[in-house]
C-alpha cells in the first residue's frame, strides 16, 4: 500500500479548491467483472407499440387553454379536476336511455374501473419485467396457507366420512373436534301448548317479574346502622 501511495504522488497534481487531486494516467489493463453485464429491461405494451409505430413523447405543457371555460387551465392537478368539475355540471342523457339514473356517479364508476386496469396492467408490466407468471384471469393461487386455514380443512376432511368422523383415527397430539362448530346444527323444537296453557304461562311469567323483591342482607343493614350511629 506505501508503494502505491507513493507511486500515486508521483503523478501530477492539482489543486480544485481546498484540495489536492491527483491526474491518473489512462488505464492499461481491463480488468474483467465480478458479475455479467446486467441485461437491458424488457419495454411495456406501450413502449413496444410505440416503437413500432414511431410515436415519440412529447413534453405537455403545463397550462391549456379551455374553449368553454374561456381561461387558461392547468393540466394535471386538482385545478384541473376543479375545471372539469366546472364544465361538466351538466350531462345529456341519451334517447332510450333511463332518466332516474344518476350519470354523475355512472361517470365516476367508469373513470374509477379505467384507474384500475390502469393499475392492473402496470403490476402486469412489473411482473412481465422480472419474469413471473401471472394468471390471464382472477387472482393468483396462494402457494402457503396459514395455520387456520390448514387446520380448517383438516378438520372438514376429518368429518368426511359416511360416520361423520366418529370412527375416524387420531393422531397422538390432535385435539378433540367440536363438530357442531362445523356441521349444520338441527333448529330448537318448541313444545306445543294449547290456549289456556299458553295463557297460563305468560301470567305466570308475569306475577314473577312484577312480584320479585329485592333481597336484604341483614347482617349488612345492621352494620351499617351501627356504624351511622357511632358517627352521629
Amino acid at each position: 500500500m506505501q508503494l502505491l501511495a507513493n507511486a500515486i504522488w508521483k503523478l501530477e497534481t492539482e489543486r480544485v479548491e481546498d484540495s489536492v487531486v491527483v491526474k491518473l494516467p489512462q488505464p492499461t489493463y481491463v480488468l474483467p467483472r465480478e458479475k455479467p453485464v446486467p441485461k437491458p429491461r424488457p419495454l411495456t405494451k406501450w413502449q413496444q407499440f410505440a416503437k413500432d409505430k414511431g410515436i415519440r413523447k412529447t413534453k405537455k405543457p403545463k397550462l391549456n387553454w379551455d374553449e368553454v371555460l374561456k381561461k387558461w387551465v392547468p393540466t394535471h392537478g386538482y385545478k384541473r379536476a376543479a375545471a372539469e368539475k366546472e364544465k361538466n355540471w351538466l350531462i345529456e342523457i341519451p334517447d332510450h336511455a333511463d332518466p332516474y339514473e344518476d350519470y354523475f356517479e355512472k361517470k365516476n364508476e367508469s373513470k374509477k374501473e379505467k384507474v384500475a386496469k390502469n393499475e392492473f396492467q402496470r403490476l402486469r408490466n412489473i411482473a412481465k419485467a422480472k419474469n413471473i407468471k401471472v394468471p390471464s384471469m382472477g387472482l393468483p393461487p396462494t402457494n402457503k396457507l396459514t395455520s387456520v386455514q390448514l387446520n380448517s380443512a383438516a378438520n372438514i376432511a376429518n368429518i368426511s366420512t359416511a360416520s361423520v368422523g366418529k370412527f375416524q383415527p387420531r393422531l397422538s397430539k390432535e385435539k378433540t373436534l367440536n363438530k357442531s362448530s362445523i356441521l349444520p346444527t338441527e333448529k330448537r323444537k318448541h313444545a306445543t301448548m294449547s290456549k289456556e296453557e299458553e295463557h297460563s304461562h305468560l301470567v305466570n311469567l308475569a306475577n314473577t317479574v312484577l312480584n320479585k323483591r329485592p333481597k336484604l342482607d341483614m347482617e349488612k343493614a345492621v352494620n351499617r346502622e351501627i356504624n351511622s350511629q357511632q358517627i352521629e
